[in-house]
């Protein structure tokens, strides 16, 4: 009977993990708050599709609640579409294994059924690759086009060419004519961009914003005058430019109707293609961030952007949020206190009081939000690296603390006991209660230039600090007087690039490699690891840590490992748990809580699994063995050893990265290492494994 510890039951899991329906089903996807990052809108037959990071979604009421579209799901980005007649074209990239597959899409019934073409440097001509913001078609012939390049398929998208390039923001078109706009001058074509003639100059300091083309009629906006032209462009009427700035877009409706909103705030209509202006409203639309993408429909109107999608019934003049069965954000954060789990975007923050299951929003600043954290009734977030905002209240209200000016802000502070620190470039800020009590300010040492963390007991100060350049240190900065002056600790070996733990009264800190004390950090022991760490938290549960390393493979950012200590951080182990997202699926929020793994894939919502783990006491306490690779990266022939002789025989297994078995090969007793050549297989990361009676070793291999 082949011995198998915990390590390898993980990567068994990992391999196996699409074929393990019932280990996968510990896996539970909860979605995660409403909203999130849409890039366009476009009105499909009788429906209206957002497209996001997180898949295609489908509104059949009028943009009030949308369902995820079943075939263009998690984990693909979806770039447009555009329909004509029953026909809809479509450009998606889905993220498999350890790269993206981009596809060309075409339905014949409005989206029900699908063909694809897979776009690659084979049949794409001319330049590169590009992720569009429109598909057309003129005649018989398809164009893309994402503001700085036009593609042309004479195929019906089995092949593509670049036709311009260095366009300067965008490009408009009808179903005759193409404009585009270089830095200096505006064209038209007229003969599927073959050719283009000249339209208009961009005169020195001027630049061109948006235009609309319909039949005759043209409008541009320069960045100092608009343009209207009803003979394609042999004459033109201008105007001085009404405040429209680099951000404003337009969008052409009905007959001769231009809608139009500057920088996410004013909203005019023109009913004679751009020649007389009016206001329809200037109050802000309520979404803080530049506008993707809007349509206007009737009096029903629906922007974009990256906290959602805000929908107005009377052509934009009041907004309510719109997003309703959508989930795209990208987390950046996940913590809790002792009744909820929070959720940070870019823009907002959101609670749960059910484990995750559902979410309501509490906090909105904009632009964007630096940091969160949360402890018992109290919390803290950091908006636009100037705000403080205090909530005593579990995050029900919110108000901003003390009005200080913080210099140099690094956008991170935490909670140490029961007072909550900023860290600005150096100083420390302390506040309790949401009100500012007291300053630390560093003791220049060197190129110390900032604080990575900050801890504090007993009247004890400890900074992991940032050097210049955003360098890591090997030593801690250190003071016994309440931060009156300050010492350098012995360095460490390693560099310090995680943060400061307490658990159960002994101090960590987290990064590549652990470290404990027990003496207020005067000395400290490495931990024993199994691979170098880099941990985004350690957190403690009834007698078991945790901790989470979101890069247990080098080549591959985050994708996460689980350990746990059950001798008080001591030593760590690997907990065993099925996986079921490829390399690809890079993870950015990472949080432990109530003996749960949360983690927020891509844009794929937030997933849960349970942990658990190793009830054999032979497995719980069996070594943690790896394989050394060298060279790793390899081209050709990796030696791959494991430090002694083998006491039996045992098998060396290869496996692809989504877990297929690809070679087996005995290794006689007494055998020390083994030359590995993989000259014939194909870039890409491979596991590997080594089996005997009594021992296990586990390693991964990323052929060049």
């Amino acid at each position: 009977m082949l011995f198998c510890n915990s390590i390898s039951r993980l990567l068994i899991a990992v391999f196996l993990c699409f074929t393990l329906t019932a280990a996968n089903a510990q896996w539970t996807q909860l979605k995660g708050p409403e909203g999130g990052s849409v890039y366009r809108l476009e009105k499909i037959n009788d429906e209206y599709w957002a497209f996001t990071l997180n898949g295609l979604f489908r509104s059949a009421d009028g943009g009030v609640s949308w369902t995820q579209d079943p075939i263009f799901g998690n984990f693909f980005r979806v770039a447009c579409a555009a329909q004509y007649s029953d026909t809809v074209f479509l450009y998606a990239s889905e993220a498999l294994d350890n790269t993206r597959i981009t596809r060309f899409y075409t339905s014949l019934d409005l989206g029900q059924t699908w063909t694809s073409t897979e776009l690659s440097n084979t049949n794409i001509s001319g330049g590169p690759l590009i992720i569009p913001d429109h598909i057309f078609k003129i005649f018989d012939v398809l164009f893309m086009e994402d503001g700085s390049n036009i593609l042309r398929s004479l195929d019906q998208g089995l092949t593509w060419e670049h036709t311009i390039g260095d366009l300067n923001q965008s490009c408009a078109f009808d179903d005759q004519h193409i404009i585009s706009a270089t830095p200096y001058v505006v064209s038209i074509s007229e003969d599927l961009s073959f050719t283009h003639k000249f339209l208009l100059d961009l005169l020195p300091g001027t630049y061109f914003i948006d235009g609309q083309i319909d039949g005759p009629n043209i409008f541009i906006i320069r960045s100092d005058s608009l343009f209207v032209s009803d003979d394609l462009g042999q004459s033109w009427t201008s105007t001085r430019n009404m405040n429209f700035t680099y951000y404003a877009q337009t969008w052409k409706g009905p007959g001769q109707t231009i809608f139009a909103i500057n920088n996410a705030h004013d909203r005019y209509q023109s009913f004679d293609f751009g020649r007389t202006w009016e206001l329809i409203s200037d109050d802000p639309i309520p979404l803080k961030v530049g506008i993707q993408d809007a349509i206007f429909d009737g009096d029903t109107v629906l922007v974009c952007s990256f906290p959602g999608i805000w929908r107005s019934t009377d052509r934009g003049v009041n907004w309510s949020r719109s997003s309703e069965g959508m989930f795209t954000y990208v987390l950046q954060q996940l913590t809790n206190n002792d009744q909820y789990l929070y959720a940070r975007t870019l823009y907002e923050v959101f609670r749960s009081a059910d484990q995750g299951n559902t979410w309501e929003q509490i906090l909105t600043g904009g632009p964007y939000t630096s940091d969160l954290d949360a402890q018992n009734n109290e919390v803290y977030a950091i908006f636009n690296q100037d705000q403080v905002l205090y909530s005593p209240d579990y995050g029900t209200t919110f108000q901003q603390t003390t009005d200080v000016d913080y210099p140099d802000f690094t956008t991170y502070g935490r909670f140490v006991g029961d007072r909550y620190y900023l860290f600005a470039k150096e100083k420390c800020y302390a506040f309790f209660g949401g009100l500012l009590i007291d300053s630390i300010t560093l003791t220049p040492f060197g190129n110390i230039t900032g604080i990575r963390d900050f801890f504090e007991i007993d009247g004890r100060y400890l900074v992991i600090p940032i050097l210049s350049g955003g360098a890591t240190a090997q030593q801690l900065l250190l003071s016994d007087d309440k931060g009156a002056s300050w010492y350098l600790s012995n360095a460490f070996g390693t560099t310090l690039d995680g943060g400061f733990y307490m658990i159960n009264g002994r101090l960590f800190i987290g990064g590549r490699t652990f470290y404990y004390s027990d003496d207020k950090g005067d000395t400290w022991t490495k931990a024993q690891m199994p691979i170098p760490n880099n941990a985004l938290g350690i957190v403690a549960d009834d007698n078991l840590l945790f901790a989470v390393n979101p890069s247990s493979f080098p080549t591959i950012p985050y994708y996460p490992d689980i350990l746990y200590s059950a001798d008080t951080g001591a030593s760590w182990l690997p907990v065993s748990y099925p996986y079921p997202f490829d390399p690809i699926h890079q993870l950015y929020a990472i949080h432990i809580f109530n003996k749960a793994l949360y983690v927020n894939p891509l844009s794929a919502g937030v997933w849960r699994y349970t942990i658990t783990l190793p009830t054999d006491e032979k497995e719980k306490a069996a070594p943690v063995q790896y394989l050394s690779i060298s060279p790793n990266p390899v081209k050709t022939t990796a030696r791959i050893s494991w430090g002694q002789p083998l006491a039996s025989a045992g098998e060396l297994r290869l496996f692809s990265a989504d877990g297929r078995l690809l070679q087996t090969l005995p290794i006689a007793k007494g055998t020390e290492y083994f030359d590995l050549s993989v000259e014939n297989r194909p870039p890409g990361l491979y596991f590997m494994s080594l089996e005997t009676e009594i021992a296990y070793w586990s390693g991964q291999l990323l052929k060049h």
